[in-house]
């Protein structure tokens, strides 16, 4: 018998002694988890100073802002990203783009319509239920030599907006071999013209002189198409072409609504509906008392081991 006692206390002591060793361990784990915490929610102004920039630098590109005067080069940017407004992004572009000396030559602005319901509140009224996310698509002329400074600023613009960049593209084409092909057949036109208006002038016959003039109308054409060419490349030279696509987090809209026709709603409609709310409101009491409570979970977990700790204890200093 004395011998079973003996283990018991053993076992009794053990128990003692990993208790206590938890007890310390989970203060130690819970002192490590605070310094992590708050050594992570202040970083260092190296961090702040990256994620500052992020935004701004990845908008930038040697081809937004090369200059050659020797070369012409068309210049495009696709840019596609989420921000926090798509109405207030659009208008500050829009106001940016202005004081830049460019235009807007397009802006599709729509709710992309996600999910749409009605559901009973009563006999009167039911309530409508949308999500859905803004899109704006908008193409923007800039001056070329205004490009990088209107990407930076979209960077500005996702950096305020707390905003998400899908992908930006920037091309820049070189197209001085057109420019020159377009001018040669300018000119080779021009003078196949003026020997046309010599022979022109020259005595012959009727037949000859018709010829002579459709090959006029001719080269005449062949010039303007030429010109035309050259003024194209001119206006997508000057005028760098910028391709936005905003977006946002899908929204939801609830409005309020009578029932215009109330007698295709019937009563049990409304009770099951009533019904389930109230199951819902609730299930989302008890949710957060729950939650409220396990806020404190270390000080019940303390509490209950210091009471194991004192049962123990005073079990043992009685024996």
């Amino acid at each position: 018998m004395k011998s079973i006692i003996n283990c018991y206390r053993k076992i009794e002591g053990s128990v003692f002694k990993v208790l206590i060793f938890s007890f310390i361990a989970i203060l130690f784990y819970s002192c490590e988890k605070g310094d992590g915490y708050s050594q992570a929610s202040e970083p260092t102004d190296g961090a702040e100073l990256s994620s500052a920039d992020s935004s701004t630098s990845i908008m930038s590109s040697t081809a937004a802002t090369y200059q050659d005067k020797d070369r012409k080069f068309i210049k495009n940017a696709e840019v596609s990203m989420e921000v926090k407004d798509v109405l207030n992004s659009t208008e500050k572009i829009e106001i940016k783009v202005a004081e830049m000396r460019g235009f807007v030559s397009r802006s599709d602005y729509k709710n992309n319509i996600i999910s749409s319901g009605t559901y009973v509140i009563d006999d009167d009224f039911s309530k409508e239920v949308t999500k859905f996310q803004p899109l704006n698509n908008m193409v923007i002329r800039i001056p070329q030599q205004k490009l990088g400074d209107f990407l930076l600023y979209l960077g500005e613009i996702l950096k305020s907006e707390n905003g998400f960049l899908n992908y930006r593209l920037i091309t820049a084409d070189d197209v001085s071999l057109q420019f020159t092909d377009s001018k040669l057949r300018a000119e080779r036109a021009k003078t196949a013209n003026n020997k046309l208006d010599n022979l022109l002038d020259d005595k012959g016959k009727i037949v000859d002189k018709a010829n002579i003039v459709e090959g006029i109308q001719d080269n005449l054409e062949k010039s303007d198409n030429a010109k035309l060419t050259q003024a194209s490349l001119s206006d997508k030279v000057n005028f760098a072409t910028v391709t936005i696509s905003l977006s946002q987090k899908i929204t939801k809209r609830e409005v309020t609504i009578p029932n215009v026709d109330s007698d295709k709603y019937e009563n049990s409609e409304s009770f099951v509906y009533s019904f389930k709310n109230a199951l819902k409101f609730g299930w989302n009491i008890v949710l957060e008392i729950f939650f409220f409570i396990l806020h404190f979970w270390s000080i019940i977990l303390l509490t209950i081991v210091g009471f194991i700790l004192f049962k123990l204890y005073r079990r043992k200093y009685k024996k």
